[in-house]
């Protein structure tokens, strides 16, 4: 009778795709497994991989993935091990405006709830931008006409995300004459 020590293990290494310190990323797993003869990969973002021992993921966003690893035995005994990969997050960007119609010459408070952030690049829409450390901005309108603002983030590792404000904001004129 022959007993065979039967473990599951695995190691991984990571870079970044893009050349920044941003998400996408690839995680190349390296099973350290013993005596297996079969393997299930569960990355924890809902992909599951079978059958193959070194396997490689894309992560697309930040989180903590818990990294399940299951290996079979000749005799069908399930073993199994539980890790988790950290990506960091890409920062996540958020603009609300106070009023969103009004006359010409109409200022506008733009605001941010952002995290991990580091530089706000504010896109009015008008042809103007500003760039700040502030997560808000007033900006006044000075002429007729639809605007969509944008706001850029970039965060201390050089990551950068945008958004557009959820509906324009319209600016109208007012013309009276007397007969």
């Amino acid at each position: 009778l022959e007993v065979r020590f039967v473990n599951t293990a695995f190691t991984y290494n990571s870079s970044f795709i893009s050349n920044s310190n941003c998400p996408p990323v690839l995680v190349q797993f390296r099973s350290t497994s013993s005596n297996i003869t079969k393997i299930t990969w569960d990355f924890g973002d809902s992909t599951i991989v079978n059958d193959v021992f070194n396997p490689s993921h894309v992560y697309t966003k930040g989180g903590k993935y818990k990294i399940t690893v299951k290996g079979y035995s000749d005799n069908g005994t399930v073993y199994t091990t539980i890790d988790s990969v950290i990506i960091n997050p890409a920062p996540a960007a958020f603009l609300q405006a106070d009023r969103y119609l009004g006359c010409t010459s109409l200022n506008v408070s733009l605001k941010s709830r952002l995290q991990n952030n580091a530089t706000y690049i504010w896109d009015y829409g008008d042809g103007s931008t500003s760039q700040s450390t502030d997560s808000a901005a007033t900006h006044a309108y000075r002429t007729a006409g639809v605007y969509y603002p944008k706001l850029i983030v970039k965060d201390a590792q050089g990551c950068s995300a945008s958004v557009n404000l959820d509906k324009p904001i319209i600016i109208d004129s007012l013309n009276t004459s007397l007969n």
